[in-house]
């Protein structure tokens, strides 16, 4: 198993046990992730082809980014009491 899928069992597994520090750590594992996978798109590493390609990393660099705006985010939330 790699860091996505530890890191997803764990905010799972801590937000359904009500274990914020579970969430917390498993949240930690996901930014890694992403940020590995937004290096490996970044412009010194893969550059798309001449042609129409760009918009497909452009727009893969703005799901990561999104993504990694919304695990602050969902922190939060996990924090608010019910």
């Amino acid at each position: 198993m790699d860091r996505p899928d530890v890191g997803n069992a764990a905010v799972l597994g801590g937000t359904l046990l009500g274990v914020t520090v579970l969430v917390d750590a498993g949240c930690a594992l996901l930014v890694m992730a992403l940020v590995l996978l937004g290096r490996g798109v970044s412009p010194a590493g893969a550059r798309p082809a001449a042609g129409g390609a760009k918009w497909y990393l452009y727009g893969y660099r703005l799901l990561v980014l999104i993504l990694l705006i919304s695990i602050p985010v969902g922190l939060v939330l996990a924090r608010v009491p019910t």
